[in-house]
């Protein structure tokens, strides 16, 4: 099945005509003909019922058309689309990533938006834990890859997968060995928060309590998954972390252990809420396409809508 066929049929069901919808479609009556023919070969059923009179679709042509129109109309918006963006196809395009950013799929991502964009400039700037979404109101960056888990007016989030998470401990720590550990295992040990000015949702989240009952477990501080893991191996504290910082950010000192009931944590890419420039839309299509595609290249990671832990 051709998209010209289907573009024929609506034609045909239009004009009710062969040769009509034929000079609308620019082409010869047989060979109009022999396209409907072979469309209803290829689908097993009669389309259109054939008279004097003229041609009307069977019950079976009904169903046809109302999905043929339905994809046809999807299409026009693609192509809208890609032309939109095509008009936007030169630039500078900086991207901020917190961490391992989206895993083994951001070289993937990266990749896919160069082959569509290859007179593209791209920069990639580190994001600090206290100032990756600051950096995006502020310009600093145009599109980030970071764990969202706060809400805010200014800035949306299109979150690409969710993925289990670790207790990072020290290798003397006496769970360093444990098969895996719970949340009520880790909710009284001193932790290593993010800095002062994280939002305190993100700061809680990863440090599971309240912000002010975690900030007085708190026994250090830090502003990057390094700090965090230095903490971790030397000051004798805890800290939970996405799956992807396990195999991005191994220290010597830290052991990682599943956290066997934690709440997921997401990765997405965020953009300013009144972001309207083609380079960066076509980053969040190119990101949300890729992470459907590949998700299974990130062990043990969740899209929107499937089933979940």
């Amino acid at each position: 099945m051709e998209i010209r066929q289907l573009r024929y049929a609506v034609l045909l069901d239009e004009h009710r005509h062969f040769g009509k919808a034929a000079r609308a479609a620019y082409i010869t009556q047989p060979a109009f003909s022999q396209q409907i023919a072979a469309l209803e070969r290829a689908l097993g059923v009669a389309l259109f019922e054939r008279s004097p009179s003229g041609t009307t679709p069977t019950a079976a042509g009904e169903t046809f058309l109302e999905h043929a129109r339905g994809l046809l109309s999807g299409l026009r918006v693609l192509e809208e689309d890609m032309r939109s963006i095509a008009e936007g196809n030169e630039g500078v395009l900086r991207v901020g990533m917190f961490g391992a950013g989206a895993g083994e799929i951001t070289p993937l991502l990266i990749d896919a938006y160069r082959s569509m964009f290859p007179r593209v400039e791209m920069a990639f700037h580190e994001l600090s834990m206290t100032r990756q979404f600051d950096e995006l109101r502020n310009g600093i960056v145009d599109v980030a890859i970071v764990h969202p888990l706060c809400e805010s007016d200014d800035i949306d989030f299109d979150v690409l997968f969710t993925e289990p998470r670790f207790a990072a401990v020290s290798v003397r720590n006496e769970l360093a060995d444990a098969p895996s550990v719970a949340v009520k295992d880790l909710v009284g040990l001193p932790f290593v928060l993010a800095g002062t000015g994280t939002p305190g949702p993100w700061r809680s989240f990863w440090a599971y309590g309240e912000s002010s009952a975690a900030t007085r477990r708190a026994k250090a501080e830090m502003q990057s998954i390094a700090e965090g893991l230095s903490a971790v191996a030397y000051l004798d504290v805890v800290d939970t972390v996405p799956a992807t910082v396990t195999r991005y950010h191994r220290h010597p000192g830290v052991a990682f252990v599943p956290v066997e009931d934690a709440t997921y944590s997401s990765v997405a890419v965020a953009r300013r809420a009144n972001e309207t420039r083609p380079l960066v839309q076509a980053f969040c299509q190119v990101a949300d396409r890729v992470a459907h595609e590949h998700h299974a290249v990130v062990p043990g990671a969740v899209r929107p809508g499937m089933p979940g832990p």
